[in-house]
């Protein structure tokens, strides 16, 4: 049990680094946490559903993390826009997007 605890602590330090976010504690919106958030910042979002078409900063090395995929949701709500986009061609590896379920977008590339 020891061991498993130092690999938790060792994991969330090693993707946890910055200055932590909390959506909607800190940031109303998850657009919100996202457009403070600077480079190795990580944004935490609570459950919940949220109604937001995203655009992604041009920022490296945010970590946007959800609570989990069966109880944080990105919902485009009528299901005609993108839900999460990113414009830079500037975001690199060291960004994360993870715990979460996105829905009711669209998925067409601008044209």
């Amino acid at each position: 049990m020891k061991n498993m605890t130092f690999f938790l602590i060792l994991f969330a330090s090693s993707i946890i680094t910055g200055t932590v976010i909390h959506v909607p504690g800190d940031q109303p919106t998850i657009q919100a946490g996202i457009d403070y958030a600077v480079d190795s910042d990580t944004v935490l979002v609570a459950p919940g559903t949220y109604f937001e078409n995203i655009i992604w900063p041009e920022t490296n090395g945010i970590k946007l993390i959800g609570s989990g995929v069966n109880e944080c949701f990105i919902d485009g709500s009528e299901g005609t826009n993108t839900i999460i986009r990113f414009d830079s061609p500037l975001i690199d590896l060291s960004t994360l997007l993870t715990g979460f379920t996105i829905q009711n977008g669209n998925n067409t590339a601008p044209g």
